[in-house]
């Protein structure tokens, strides 16, 4: 940042240079770049570097002050320009007179440790610098929250998953009915605004008017006694014509009358939909027949590139479907997206269509966009029978697609026993990686689906594979607290200490999400309650600072050390002196925890109460103080 002028906000001198070594700017590095910011999900690496720099800077500069640095908090935690558009002159006065970044604009979904996030900017940027914490007070609060934001976003590939195997559905899915309602009454109140003696080219405002509450009412017998031939070349609204509306109406006779006075069969709509594919989305088979018979086009597609057999696939119409394939419709023919007939016939459970189709060369290894394949659609559905059908016609069983997931990764995903257990049998790789290295062990287990993975572990599924996070499957179901799941995980584990990713076990996961039950499960199994994570934070930190009351209480019951101290010196007794909690407090004072410990900065417990304005907590400790020197 050399040549660069320095910050509106850097008014006063607030430290040396030379107070703080490397080490103590890690903090601050953390939340900036990748740590702290990738919580926020802020993309842009380059944004990441420079607010990094902008946290170094600003503790380096003698001129730095405490709204700098919460400035920049401000600016990751809501990934926004602080004073957009506001020129330097008028920021300071902004700043001078008390004027804040808004707060209303940050996420109110934030991850856990947001809130402390927001809490402790509000304190940086206090009008009452009497108020603002010291720099190294900062330092040790930032290394206890980036401890606690660094979470996996173990369910980010489930929306894009659900949005990719959602329901296929046609561009109008209204019925029939409600379509020509809709149209005419439209049309008669375009006609409202105009005299009965008016003309429309070579038709008669009465007339139309005549004709369209025929439709309105659904009253064929009087339209078709009505019907003259100037009326085929009536344009509706979205370029429907009278050949689509008698088509809708499912009359054969009225459809043949107009056909007869000059309809063409292939009109299309301004979405494409032609007499036939109206004709098919509707099961009119009659009609069907008839439109083919007058020269209907059977592969003309829609806006959307749907053709008749996308239709008839869709519906389950294998009647429709042998019409159209026997009139040569193309049957490995692709919709927009990627989808062949065999896709949507896959995904709606159709078996009747899937074997008519298999009759005409339809190919089990086409893939959508997303290589997505209809192996895939059935595993993620649950479609015991239609996996067994498309696997005895050489379905590709790990076809990976966009993301590396398998048909097996689905089915364990959403816990289809049944559908899993065929795959298995049937040669599907039980080890695959999706694109986060997860197995479908990895899936079972974060979803809780117990009878999956143990079938998976019986034919040879590895319990000990690390995702790229370094979870192994026990670390997902303990944090979603699968009891019976973990119980099974366990026995096929000889190291319950494992560490995932910057080394949380499987134990500092579920006392952190407050999964009791797990946490009693782990502990009587001999999973250690003093491992350390990357910062040094046991379980009893993160039961301490969480309010755990409960699982704070099991570790302590299982020798858990009440003094272990994290790497900036913060024992349990510091995070819940911190965090506020009485409860908590009193439980480790009984427990014998150090009154007088002193973090790395010579903080003891009740300094630090005292400073987060944790009154309760400081009045608790202040008397067991006073009553330990009175003894």
């Amino acid at each position: 940042m050399a040549g660069e002028p320095k910050g509106f906000l850097l008014q006063q001198s607030a430290i040396t240079p030379g107070v703080f070594t490397e080490a103590d700017f890690v903090s601050f590095n953390k939340i900036a770049s990748g740590k702290f910011a990738n919580v926020f999900k802020i993309k842009h690496k380059v944004w990441r570097v420079n607010l990094a720099l902008k946290c170094c800077h600003l503790l380096r500069e003698e001129s730095s002050t405490f709204e700098s640095f919460s400035i920049v908090t401000w600016e990751v935690v809501t990934q926004q320009r602080p004073y957009a558009g506001t020129d330097i002159l008028a920021v300071f006065v902004k700043v001078v007179a008390g004027e804040r970044p808004c707060l209303k604009i940050i996420p109110e979904d934030g991850p856990p440790g947001c809130a402390q996030v927001v809490e402790l900017m509000q304190r940086c940027w206090n009008q009452e610098p009497k108020r603002r914490p010291l720099f190294s007070e900062i330092v040790v609060e930032t290394e206890m929250l980036c401890s606690l934001l660094q979470f996996p976003d173990i369910d980010s590939s489930k929306t894009t998953e659900k949005a990719r195997m959602c329901l296929r559905s046609p561009h109008s899915s209204l019925q029939n009915g409600t379509i020509i309602s809709e149209i005419a009454s439209y049309e008669l109140q375009k006609l409202s605004l105009l005299s009965g003696t008016e003309t429309d080219g070579e038709i008669s405002i009465d007339s139309r008017r005549e004709l369209l509450h025929s439709l309105l009412e659904s009253d064929l017998s009087h339209l078709k006694r009505i019907f003259r031939k100037e009326h085929v070349s009536w344009n509706f609204v979205q370029d429907y014509t009278l050949m689509h509306l008698s088509v809708l109406t499912g009359d054969v006779e009225f459809v043949q009358l107009v056909l007869e006075s000059g309809g063409c069969v292939n009109d299309q709509t301004s979405r494409g939909a032609t007499p036939l594919i109206l004709a098919v989305q509707y099961r009119f088979v009659h009609l069907c027949k008839l439109l083919i018979q007058e020269g209907a086009i059977v592969n003309l597609v829609d806006e959307d590139k749907w053709a008749p057999l996308h239709f008839a696939s869709q519906n389950g119409d294998d009647h429709i479907a042998r019409l159209l394939l026997d009139k040569d419709a193309q049957v490995n023919v692709k919709e927009a997206d990627g989808w062949t007939p065999l896709h949507l016939a896959s995904q709606n459970s159709h078996e009747n269509v899937i074997r008519v189709l298999f009759t005409r060369g339809a190919d089990t290894s086409s893939l959508d966009h997303e290589h997505c394949s209809c192996l895939h659609l059935a595993a993620y559905y649950g479609y015991y029978s239609i996996t067994k059908l498309l696997i005895t016609q050489g379905a590709n069983l790990n076809e990976a697609q966009t993301g590396l997931k398998t048909p097996l990764h689905l089915a364990a995903t959403r816990g289809f026993f049944r559908v899993a257990r065929l795959l298995v049998n049937s040669g599907a790789d039980i080890n695959s990686l999706d694109h986060s290295h997860y197995t479908p062990l990895h899936l079972a287990a974060l979803n809780g689906h117990t009878g999956i993975c143990r079938h998976l572990l019986k034919h040879g599924a590895d319990a000990q594979q690390k995702s790229l996070q370094n979870w192994i499957p026990l670390h997902l179901a303990a944090l979603k607290g699968h009891t019976s799941t973990v119980r099974l995980l366990m026995e096929h584990l000889s190291d319950l200490n494992v560490g995932g990713d910057l080394e949380w076990t499987s134990l500092h996961l579920a006392t952190c999400y407050s999964q009791e039950d797990v946490v009693s499960e782990l502990l009587e199994r001999g999973a250690n309650p003093n491992a350390t994570e990357a910062s040094g934070w046991t379980p009893l930190h993160l039961a301490a600072h969480g309010g755990r009351f409960r699982c704070l209480a099991k570790l302590l019951d299982h020798q858990a050390n009440v003094n272990a101290v994290s790497h900036t010196g913060w024992t349990s007794l510091h995070v819940a002196a911190v965090s506020g909690s009485v409860n908590i407090v009193r439980m480790l004072i009984m427990q014998g925890a150090d009154l007088k410990a002193q973090d790395q900065y010579l903080n003891t417990p009740l300094q630090l109460a005292t400073k987060h304005l944790n009154h309760n907590v400081a009045s608790v400790l202040s008397a067991e103080e006073t009553a330990k020197h009175d003894s």
